[in-house]
């Protein structure tokens, strides 16, 4: 026994007199063979004076460019949300042991603790953290706004040093 479940890929409006689906579907179908071809195909010749109409996603998907789960993790700490990061990192862990998907899950327990996430700014308080610890980790002490006055110890060692 087989389970032969096909998904319905177009629909008729035939109101507007379209025959709609996805921009992937279409995609799809243009390859000119298999069984989404064939039910598009199958559509178009039962009501040839159809038109074709790519239907809109409900909800436009927001996708951020270099955010990933390392990403996510910095800007916790960034932010000094400390249980947040303890929480995602038990979350990520027990992923990681269940073979899930990490990014989303990740993802979205940052916008459960950041409701009025900002893409833009998170993107700079990362790079300032990941700068501060990069400093750190190589054992440069830094004093905010503090710039050595000339004929000081400070000037003078770059000065030999060069």
């Amino acid at each position: 026994m087989t389970n032969n479940t096909a998904s319905v890929r177009f629909t008729f409006n035939f109101v507007a007199k379209t025959i709609v689906g996805t921009k992937a579907s279409f995609d799809k179908a243009s390859k000119g063979v298999g069984p989404i071809y064939e039910e598009l195909a199958h559509k178009m010749a039962q009501h040839p004076d159809f038109t074709i109409e790519v239907k809109k996603p409900a909800k436009d998907k927001r996708t951020y460019a270099g955010m990933d789960v390392d990403f996510i993790k910095d800007f916790f700490a960034a932010i000094g949300l400390v249980e947040e990061l303890d929480n995602l990192d038990k979350a990520l862990a027990f992923a990681g042991k269940n073979k899930m998907s990490k990014y989303p899950l990740a993802k979205r327990m940052l916008f459960d603790a950041v409701p009025e996430f900002d893409y833009v700014s998170a993107k700079d308080e990362v790079a300032k953290y990941r700068y501060e610890r990069t400093l750190e980790r190589a054992g440069v002490i830094m004093v905010k706004g503090a710039i050595p006055a000339k004929g000081t110890a400070a000037t003078e060692n770059v000065a030999t040093a060069a």
